[in-house]
């Protein structure tokens, strides 16, 4: 799954609720993918970060199948929390993962072992 390849090796994924979301629980992080047709907004964004109370920064991971809008991007930009979309690649079947902020590419680069003793919140 796209949190093992960011480094969570224990991510369990679980469906939840009836709108197509499903969460990822893994040590030290919560992950929250969205496979909506429209860009997820900050209320969704904020939502996310609420449920993530005690989880460090780079562990609050949101994977979103149609992006964000340019508000969500802006305020977990201003607050480091790494965003996903899924982005397919040209002549691949699946789906990879693209950052959407500067703390989602932090973390496709070096991985959640790097980020792990970053407490700062």
């Amino acid at each position: 799954g796209w949190c093992g390849e960011l480094g969570w090796d224990d991510a369990k994924a679980m469906p939840v609720g009836h709108d197509e979301g499903i969460e990822v629980k893994a040590t030290g992080a919560l992950g929250q993918a969205k496979h909506w047709d429209h860009q997820v907004g900050i209320e969704e964004v904020k939502r996310h970060n609420g449920v993530c109370d005690g989880i460090q920064k780079y562990g609050r991971v949101f994977l979103a199948k149609s992006g964000y809008t340019p508000q969500a991007i802006k305020w977990a930009n201003d607050r480091d929390l790494p965003l996903f979309k899924m982005e397919k690649k040209a002549g691949s079947k699946t789906a990879g993962v693209v950052a959407s902020t500067k703390a989602g590419e932090k973390l496709l680069k070096v991985g959640a072992k790097a980020t792990k003793g970053n407490k700062r919140n």
